[in-house]
């Protein structure tokens, strides 16, 4: 006589919570992912908004500027590094809005972070493909400018030097243009 073996009892499913967790994860992880890479930026207004601090930068032709005798252009600052990945995806962008806005007033300029002589920087800026202004700060950014996190980070700053966004992390060419050409089109106080 020949016996059969029962069968044996499948363990609890428990896939299904784990896949429900798993799913909300990755959309946690793709909405940080959108508001701050991407997403929009959100302008100050003019009554709110502080003024800049005061900064002197030095541009790859070693001429020494102060950020206030940019009042009347839109100042666009972004601060980067040649090793930072986001910082490389954003210079065509930069590009782009300095070829098509620089007539209009804007004023873009990549201010670098690393601790790189005269040479070095402009060496990093033709190999990178940067055409905007390059500079270095004479001092630490300070202030309503001091960084608050990693980079690349960026500000918007108006025709009346107020800043009236900030963004830390990688922005869209469309959220920053819109950005700059809303400051753009307001004029000055």
């Amino acid at each position: 006589m020949t016996t059969i073996a029962a069968p044996t009892q499948a363990p609890p499913r428990r896939r299904r919570p784990l896949r429900a967790a798993l799913w909300i994860v990755l959309c946690v992880a793709a909405l940080w992912l959108w508001m701050h890479y991407g997403g929009k930026v959100r302008l100050a207004s003019p009554a709110t908004a502080q003024a800049a601090a005061e900064i002197r930068l030095t541009d790859l032709r070693g001429r020494a500027f102060d950020l206030a005798e940019l009042r009347g252009k839109v100042v666009l600052l972004n601060l980067w590094a040649g090793w930072c990945g986001p910082c490389r995806a954003e210079i065509p962008r930069l590009n782009r809005l300095e070829a098509d806005l620089g007539p209009a007033g804007l004023v873009v300029i990549g201010v670098n972070s690393e601790s790189l002589g005269p040479a070095a920087l402009e060496s990093s800026a033709a190999r990178l493909g940067i055409v905007y202004t390059v500079a270095r700060p004479d001092g630490p950014l300070q202030g309503t400018l001091r960084p608050a996190g990693p980079i690349p980070q960026t500000w918007w700053i108006d025709r009346e030097g107020r800043v009236r966004a900030s963004r830390v992390g990688l922005v869209s060419e469309r959220a920053m243009r819109r950005a700059c050409e809303t400051l753009l089109q307001e004029g000055g106080d």
